[in-house]
């Protein structure tokens, strides 16, 4: 996974994406550089947590999650081809075979969609069980999740409700309340 990081750093789009967003809501770093190093401490954090390889598959996770969002749209559901998270996994896909990554890189937001449009009802399940069975590695996806969703400026109740809709779903192991706990 690390040569594919460093293709991706090697990339033109990649490099001149680094520099955009300003400070917003949910977002007080501003740029894309200041969110992947918030999000490069998280995995610092949880470090001790982590299976073998799980360190380098989330840190190529957090270099490529967010780099198309200048030339996406907002509000657009992750299978829209102009969705950031679609065209992240489209910038990933001649490098990496792994879908378990790809299907992570797309699905990624989708816990906080989960929670912004159905959080009171159940008509959430089947598309939260259509994203649970595409990314395959429930725990890895919760853990970037959770590394994500754990910095300054975003609130702690998607968090909380997304992993107790999951749990409904999927068994997770212990530490992925560890991790929470780390993150908080």
């Amino acid at each position: 996974m690390l040569k594919v990081l460093e293709k991706l750093k090697e990339l033109p789009l990649y490099r001149e994406n680094l520099g955009w967003g300003l400070p917003r809501r949910g977002h007080p770093e501003g740029s894309l550089a200041n969110h992947i190093a918030d999000l490069e401490a998280n995995l610092d954090k949880i470090q001790p947590l982590l299976l073998p390889g799980e360190a380098e598959r989330l840190l190529l996770l957090i270099h490529v999650h967010d780099i198309c969002k200048p030339d996406a749209w907002v509000g657009v559901d992750s299978d829209d081809p102009h969705n950031h998270a679609l065209m992240a996994r489209r910038l990933l896909e001649p490098w990496c075979a792994d879908p378990a990554l790809l299907n992570i890189t797309q699905f990624h937001d989708d816990g906080y969609i989960l929670f912004q449009y159905y959080r009171r009802s159940e008509a959430m399940r089947p598309r939260l069980r259509k994203i649970l069975q595409a990314v395959q590695e429930v725990e890895l996806f919760l853990l970037f999740f959770l590394i994500d969703s754990c910095t300054v400026g975003k609130r702690r109740e998607p968090v909380d409700w997304f992993l107790l809709a999951v749990a409904q779903e999927h068994r997770l192991s212990e530490r992925i309340q560890q991790a929470r706990h780390l993150l908080d």
